[in-house]
């Protein structure tokens, strides 16, 4: 580590990205003392970004270019494509390159927490860093790892697949994996290569360190043949670790110590995901030493993200929920659990070419209409053909007044896209808004 600090002074730095994470990079290599740098970024920055560059005199490019290939080290923000040029030219020139995750750990001190998985990592994060006082999210969540370098701490690390398949030496004192189902194939080459990209959260990990998975997920609890670390369980179904028993949240931690948290019908947010979050969240925050009372005023106050199964109003007797963290079929049908039926479903977005088959027996059983939207349509169309009465919309507005239209007093009107939003919004958070918005002008017209 030492070394590389020195030694980094006088390399030529390309950042990828300009975004909060590539800039946290920048103003890290400058309290290095990095001078050679150059900032690659696909589209051009933001106005303030462009201000922030020029004031440092750091060159910007605008089009990742063969310039990157003439450098000494490639430091990548999440979400830059290993398999694209001229980054897939890297490795075969011997370039090292590592990512913004890396990059932050290997200059900030302290005790590490890693999260990752397909579904529920914000979920699970932000419990964790209430419970653990004192601690710090990081990461996906918010704030990237090397904006907190140099200051001593323990961080809860909310990581990607992205980030995880650019990490050299990462090694959390704790790491979970929550799930794992099909997302990003539009970015990963494949399935196996997601899955393995998961699985590298523990690769540098000790003997005594710490490894959390779903035992419900066959794909998680498969990991733990590969782990050099100590691996503990949590499931709403099996008496391991983390587990429901008569109702009640319960936490066996190896000390040989054993806790009831919370009843089941005690906390605030519906789903069974949730009842998996609240124990993985429980059992790695008792591990690094939360006390077992303020693991259970979290869980008892704890109501919710927003954009995840987020109430936004009820209407004559409908009521409408705002799912637009749902990214992927499995958050669908995590957000499904949480209704008994009379769903007007509303999904649709970018083409991520996700197999949505796995939802079939759950919409047939809980869902009287599908309404789709966005870019995926025909593929959603394809799929439910046949097993729900399926309507087209032109975009949000539509949706809102045609799921109105088709609802009864009793019903649940469910905005869970199932995939991203970048076909006509910045983000989920961004389409999440925009669909509040739509419900609300409807309601107040």
């Amino acid at each position: 580590m030492k070394g590389f600090k020195e030694s980094i002074t006088s390399k030529r730095v390309v950042v990828a990205g300009a975004g909060v994470s590539g800039i946290s990079v920048v103003k890290l290599l400058l309290r290095l003392g990095c001078r050679s740098i150059l900032v690659s970024d696909k589209n051009q920055p933001a106005p303030d970004v462009l201000e922030f560059l020029t004031s440092q005199d750091i060159e910007l490019e605008v089009g990742h270019s063969a310039r990157i290939l003439d450098s000494d080290l490639v430091i990548l923000s999440p979400g830059v494509k290993l398999n694209r040029y001229p980054f897939s030219s890297m490795r075969g020139l011997g370039i090292p390159f590592m990512g913004e995750l890396e990059m932050g750990y290997r200059f900030t001190p302290g005790r590490f927490i890693a999260v990752t998985g397909t579904n529920g990592k914000s979920t699970v994060v932000t419990l964790i860093s209430r419970m653990l006082e004192g601690s710090v999210p990081a990461g996906n969540i918010g704030n990237p790892l090397s904006s907190f370098a140099f200051k001593k701490g323990t961080y809860v690390v909310e990581v990607s697949s992205f980030q995880l398949m650019t990490t050299v030496d990462f090694r959390p004192d704790v790491a979970a994996i929550l799930n794992i189902d099909q997302d990003h194939l539009d970015w990963h080459s494949s399935m196996d290569e997601y899955i393995m990209a998961k699985y590298r959260i523990f690769e540098n990990q000790h003997e005594n360190d710490f490894l959390v998975l779903n035992y419900d997920d066959i794909l998680t609890r498969d990991a733990a043949k590969l782990a050099p670390s100590k691996v503990l369980f949590f499931s709403t179904k099996e008496k391991v670790n983390a587990h429901v028993e008569n109702g009640v949240l319960k936490v066996h931690l190896p000390t040989g110590k054993s806790f009831d948290i919370v009843k089941r019908n005690e906390l605030r947010v519906e789903g069974e995901h949730n009842v998996r979050n609240a124990l993985a969240a429980s059992l790695i925050a008792l591990l690094a030493g939360a006390s077992v009372d303020r693991v259970r005023d979290v869980l008892l106050n704890f109501t919710g993200l927003p954009h995840r199964i987020e109430l936004v109003v009820e209407h004559k007797g409908v009521r409408v929920y705002n799912d637009s963290k749902a990214t992927n079929p499995h958050a669908v049908l995590g957000a499904l659990s949480a209704f008994e039926g009379n769903v007007i479903l509303i999904m649709g977005g970018e083409e991520k070419h996700l197999d949505y088959s796995t939802l079939v027996p759950e919409i047939k059983d809980k869902v009287k209409f599908l309404i789709i939207f966005g870019k995926n349509s025909p593929h959603l169309e394809r799929v439910f053909q046949g097993v729900v009465s399926t309507f087209k919309a032109r975009d949000l507005k539509e949706v809102v007044e045609l799921s109105f239209s088709l609802s009864a007093p009793g019903d649940a009107i469910l905005f869970s896209p199932g995939t991203s939003s970048f076909d006509m919004f910045k983000n989920y958070k961004e389409r999440g808004e925009r669909f509040k918005d739509e419900v609300k002008r409807f309601v107040c017209r």
